[in-house]
């Protein structure tokens, strides 16, 4: 659980930090430090050692190494989603090959960062995971989406699920899938940051998933996402 914050304040995030070099988790825990919301809960160096200390740490988010040795990050990923409650997942990197996105984001990750990228776009993607949003580098979306796409070119199940989404869910699911932030899909629709948390809660129960991304995947998959109605 979120620590709570001071009276009036939103609670802080619970973060673990998971990559096998030290020094790497050291420098990113000091960068975190900066943001008085984010809060460092615990450090893992494996995908076995994450998965042991989310279980009694209860992170809200994971900032999680691709690349790791023994248990690989992708796998240790797809773990934390079976958690009750799972924590949001963000993939951090060095490689930025769209497939490997596509690996993580399909493993249950909520966003996913490459190392190259400034410290401030780190801390967005773990504000975006906490908030229920997903997040991918704009120079790898539509790479990533034709991925997912040439993934999902299977025959739909005969049990399709989905098919109860309101249209504004719908609405709500194309602009997320296109990269909207959750501010930007709110200020698109004319409506709420919080009517927005809303829908995509639902979206979630609906499709029976644990992230935007999970659900993108999905909808793609069942042919669910179409252009989103003209709103006024």
């Amino acid at each position: 659980m979120s620590q709570p914050g001071a009276e009036g304040t939103p609670p802080r995030i619970r973060v673990m930090l998971v990559d096998d070099h030290r020094i790497f988790n050291d420098g990113v825990r000091l960068l975190l430090q900066q943001a008085p919301e984010i809060e460092v809960a615990a450090m893992a160096n494996s995908g076995e050692q994450a998965l042991e200390f989310a279980a009694t740490v209860r992170p809200d988010v994971v900032l999680m190494d691709v690349d790791l040795p023994g248990m690989g990050g992708i796998e240790a990923m797809r773990r934390l989603a079976k958690m009750e409650p799972s924590p949001a997942v963000v993939a951090l990197s060095a490689f930025q090959q769209g497939d490997v996105i596509a690996d993580a984001l399909e493993a249950g990750a909520a966003a996913y960062v490459p190392k190259s990228h400034a410290p401030e776009e780190l801390i967005d993607a773990i504000r975006q995971a906490a908030d229920g949003s997903s997040s991918v580098p704009p120079e790898q979306v539509e790479a990533v989406l034709a991925r997912l796409r040439r993934r999902s070119d299977t025959p739909a199940p005969s049990n399709p699920v989905g098919q109860d989404l309101t249209p504004r869910e719908r609405d709500v699911l194309v602009l997320l899938a296109d990269g909207a932030s959750v501010a930007e899909t709110a200020e698109a629709l004319h409506v709420s940051v919080f009517t927005i948390r809303g829908h995509v809660r639902g979206i979630l129960t609906k499709l029976g998933v644990r992230s935007m991304t999970q659900a993108v995947a999905l909808a793609l998959r069942q042919g669910l996402l179409e252009p989103p109605r003209p709103v006024g």
